[in-house]
């Protein structure tokens, strides 16, 4: 059995569920980034067994060829999240979230924690 949504599932998530850790969950931010700028998951199967498989051997069409209007460092970054070996990713989303800090315009970080933070308290 699965656990997970395969569009967004690390390779070492698909293989054994057990050996998945937090830089399982960066690999999936990173297909969901992806995601947000390509308009598509990384990878696009109707077969679950074949969108693993390209999970764990492809690399994505790069972010240029699908999302021209994104700026070119944040390619080395996604690369970075979405890397076949978990020891080549960001350890911690905090990680990258610090790397991908450069790409938010000028005090958009500080709005966004102003707004989440009260309602994130609240609950």
């Amino acid at each position: 059995a699965l656990l997970g949504t395969p569009d967004y599932m690390a390779p070492e998530q698909a293989r054994d569920a057990r050996t998945a850790d937090v830089r399982s969950d960066v690999y999936s931010l990173g297909c969901v980034l992806y995601h947000l700028l390509a308009g598509r998951p990384p990878f696009v199967e109707k077969n679950v067994m074949s969108l693993m498989v390209r999970h764990a051997k492809d690399a994505p069409d790069p972010l240029g060829s699908v999302c021209p209007a994104a700026p070119p460092g944040l390619q080395p970054v996604l690369d970075r999240m979405t890397a076949k070996k978990p020891d080549d990713r960001y350890q911690t989303p905090a990680d990258a979230a610090d790397a991908l800090k450069a790409f938010l315009p000028a005090g958009a970080a500080t709005a966004a924690a102003a707004a989440v933070l009260p309602a994130y308290k609240q609950f």
